[in-house]
């Protein structure tokens, strides 16, 4: 909401240095929500905000970066986005909010990725990208906007340049994504930071009829868009609900000596894959089995392992008609099953697999 703005005096001056609310309110001419007075009074130096679309997150910091760079004389203000593209958005928002002022500030330097105020505040627009951003240091206030879509790499160089800055902020603020980032791990398990959770349904300039009409046409994607609600991506399979569903916590425990673990290889990075499935080896009794199905890539996989000394069960998929283990072959329900698919006595009759009888378990 607009708001007429007040003649400046000394003691205006001095309250809005001391009141980031009423800079906003008098000399920016924007009314801020209440949760929105909340964060501009705050002097956490460490703020995370998870928000719905169109909740006015982009508005209210920068409005908290014209008052850094206006009341901070020399300060740094860095504004970081997914994409450059993304950066100066919010950046030409600061530059708005700039130009409203009255009377007017004298810029000494002006780009379409910068400015640098007559008192020597900075602002300066930085993509997403890691390789790019470093060589900035001390900043009074960095502004990572859209965070859950920034990659951990840049939040990780970005970090380290607040270490020389005593004063330094930093304000991550994003629509949750995916379970998964800097973003997410920050939101459920950081200490030191302040939350701000903010769904779209508490904003006044948002209908509830629209928000009704998005809820029906999408209700997944509504929630993470609209209801600050971390979910798995558009293409994901399966939901982290459903797979909170998938685990079980009142089993017996297994029998060390019978004990079984599965890897669902992938077409790359074997490797990795052999060096996480050794490690996992290494931690259950001796004597536990190691099942690899070799019908496809796991092939690669089963190599590896053993060119470091483990020799696993090699077998390949099979159509199964109950659940049971016998010797040296496991059949499981609903039509699926593994079967041993060699024998060779280094390996205690788990060699490599006969490839007739991949093709026809692949049939």
């Amino acid at each position: 909401m607009s708001t007429p703005k007040l003649p400046i005096d000394l003691n205006t001056a001095i309250a809005h240095g001391l009141r980031p609310d009423w800079f906003m309110r008098d000399r920016l001419g924007k009314m801020p929500d209440i949760w929105q007075e909340q964060l501009l009074r705050s002097r956490s130096k460490q703020v995370i905000i998870n928000a719905g679309r169109q909740i006015g997150k982009s508005t209210v910091v920068a409005a908290a970066a014209l008052h850094c760079c206006l009341y901070q004389p020399g300060a740094l203000v860095l504004v970081i986005a997914p994409s450059q593209r993304q950066s100066r958005e919010l950046f030409i928002k600061i530059h708005d909010f700039l130009g409203r002022l009255e009377p007017a500030e004298k810029l000494e330097e002006e780009t379409k990725l910068s400015f640098v105020m007559a008192n020597g505040s900075r602002a300066v627009v930085l993509p997403g990208d890691g390789r790019t951003i470093r060589g900035y240091s001390s900043p009074a206030l960095i502004l990572m906007d859209e965070a859950a879509f920034i990659p951990d790499e840049v939040f990780d160089a970005t970090l380290p340049m607040l270490a020389a800055s005593s004063e330094g902020r930093i304000f991550l603020l994003s629509t949750p994504y995916t379970p998964a980032g800097f973003f997410y791990q920050i939101w459920h398990n950081a200490d030191g930071w302040e939350r701000y959770e903010i769904p779209t349904a508490e904003c006044p300039r948002v209908s509830k009829e629209w928000l009704e009409a998005r809820r029906k046409e999408d209700p997944l994607r509504f929630d993470r868009e609209y209801c600050c609600t971390f979910s798995n991506a558009d293409a994901a399979l399966f939901t982290p609900q459903m797979l909170d569903a998938m685990v079980a916590y009142d089993f017996e425990p297994f029998n060390p000596s019978r004990t079984l673990f599965g890897e669902d290889t992938a077409a790359n990075a074997v490797s990795i894959q052999a060096e996480r499935i050794i490690w996992l080896k290494r931690q259950l009794p001796r004597d536990a089995g190691l099942v690899i199905d070799c019908t496809g890539v796991g092939v690669g996989v089963a190599d590896e392992i053993e060119r470091r000394g483990i020799y696993p069960t090699r077998v390949a998929i099979v159509h199964g008609q109950d659940a049971h283990w016998s010797g040296s072959r496991v059949s499981l329900p609903k039509r699926v099953g593994l079967e041993d698919c060699g024998a060779d006595p280094r390996r205690r009759d788990q060699g490599p697999p006969d490839n007739q009888r991949l093709a026809d378990a692949e049939a």
